[in-house]
């Protein structure tokens, strides 16, 4: 009985052992993927703003913004 019980909870440890580096595994995927929408947003809106900066000129006598591709 002792063999049988020692095996069934090396078995359950071998199982545990398994899912937690999976689920360690995961989170470091979705870390990963957190960082990679946070630059690419970060990115965006630099993108965004250099458009502007670059492409869009507001002519205050006229009241309107032009734009020019340079």
């Amino acid at each position: 009985m002792y063999m049988q019980e020692k095996f069934f909870k090396d078995q359950i440890k071998v199982i545990r052992d398994s899912r937690n580096a999976r689920e360690e595994d995961f989170e470091r995927m979705q870390q990963e993927e957190r960082e990679k929408v946070k630059q690419s947003s970060t990115t965006a809106h630099v993108n965004a703003e250099e458009y502007r900066l670059k492409y869009v000129i507001f002519i205050p006598s006229v009241g309107r913004m032009i734009y020019i591709h340079i």
